[in-house]
């Protein structure tokens, strides 16, 4: 009855594809927060597994803290620093805002570590299950409309 829906299915794939270098995990919440798809980790894993989306090298959970961060830099900056101090300092200066304000850690749940700071993972938490429940009640209904036709 839960069966995934075929427009959540191609807006998941679609979404993968625009963050090509991020894992199934920090997408479904980046999907559940965006109102693009609504569903766990398992499914979204389970229809990304039909689409081929390469891993990154030097994975940052292989070598601990300092590469994680260096990793990071390097992803997210393109291997860019510019050319000069003044052009570095305003990279790493985007680049920590990104960190701190926009980007999911799975640590913290897939919240940012504002959200901590803020005091509002609670919150957070709360809206993301109210979406996935109202997903999979829409989801239920849908799919049992489209078997009593089918009938």
């Amino acid at each position: 009855m839960y069966e995934v829906l075929p427009e959540e299915r191609a807006a998941i794939c679609e979404f993968a594809l625009r963050f090509p270098k991020i894992g199934y995990r920090k997408l479904t919440w980046m999907m559940v927060d965006a109102g693009v798809a609504s569903l766990g980790e398992s499914t979204v894993y389970r229809v990304l597994s039909l689409i081929d989306i390469r891993t990154q090298p030097r994975h940052p959970e292989s070598n601990g803290i300092v590469e994680r961060f260096n990793g990071t830099v390097r992803t997210e900056s393109d291997e860019d620093y510019g050319k000069n101090y003044l052009q570095a300092e305003a990279i790493i200066g985007r680049l920590m805002h990104h960190y701190n304000e926009e980007r999911l850690h799975a640590t913290l749940g897939y919240m940012t570590p504002a959200t901590w700071h803020r005091g509002q993972p609670e919150e957070v938490r709360n809206e993301r299950a109210r979406r996935i429940a109202a997903a999979r009640a829409h989801r239920k209904m849908t799919n049992q409309q489209r078997f009593s036709q089918a009938a």
